[in-house]
């Protein structure tokens, strides 16, 4: 069975572990990352696709079979060209995507502070801002304070001077260590609306990278299939 054919069975596996691996390290931001999310599951299901394709594709080697490494190029140049498409998609959509995420942390943010918002809204904003070292949304603890009312039932809270920011914007979290500490040193001053965008386009640009060798195997292994078609042809004719 030749190498290429081999390799993108193997690039295939590589892809559904890429998908994996994406999906699990943003579990925890999912509340956050709106559809972006959605890009994992596109990658395990081409993964799988090429896994089952590369399978075909080795027994049409291994049969000398003609129709199915036909079949097997051509399913191999499909998956290239859905791949290609889902990177195009991702980048023309990449400000609708930092719009969605910037809304769903303005709703939360909003609702932060409720009697009745913790689960949906203030546990997720406290967890996001230490997981990513971040304070607010754009413009970092000024996005808390009374000079920009984005979070009107945190200022509502007995006690908030209207320059407290939530504990965990602090550096070292600890109890009422926001308070009166919106332009304070102890504490993160970038909104994370720009920490997760950061965190989002490095994680793309590691998988584009990724990507980009996949596809290289997939179109050597493409070729390679109508090389040994052509071989197995002319073996016959004769």
């Amino acid at each position: 069975i030749p190498i290429p054919i081999i390799a993108v069975a193997f690039s295939g596996f590589g892809l559904i572990c890429l998908g994996v691996y994406f999906e699990l390290s943003s579990s925890d931001y999912k509340d956050f990352l709106g559809s972006t999310l959605s890009v994992s599951w596109a990658i395990i299901g081409i993964g799988i696709a090429l896994t089952l394709v590369g399978g075909c594709g080795c027994c049409g080697a291994n049969k000398s079979s003609p129709l199915f490494l036909i079949m097997y190029s051509i399913f191999v140049l499909a998956a290239v060209f859905a791949q290609v498409i889902a990177i195009l998609v991702w980048l023309t959509n990449r400000t609708k995507v930092e719009i969605e995420v910037t809304e769903i942390l303005l709703d939360k943010v909003k609702l932060y502070g409720g009697v009745n918002n913790t689960i949906n809204a203030t546990d997720p904003i406290d967890f996001i801002q230490q997981a990513f070292e971040c304070c607010g949304v754009n413009n970092g603890t000024l996005d808390w304070s009374k000079e920009d009312i984005l979070a009107p039932l945190w200022l509502a809270t007995k006690g908030n001077t209207g320059y407290d920011v939530p504990d965990s914007c602090c550096i070292e979290e600890k109890e009422d260590c926001g308070y009166k500490a919106y332009n304070s040193s102890l504490v993160f001053q970038e909104g994370c609306a720009v920490v997760i965008f950061d965190y989002l386009n490095s994680n793309i640009s590691l998988l584009g990278g990724v990507l980009a060798g996949f596809l290289g195997v997939q179109l050597f292994s493409a070729c390679g299939a109508c090389f040994l078609t052509r071989a197995i042809q002319q073996h016959f004719a004769y």
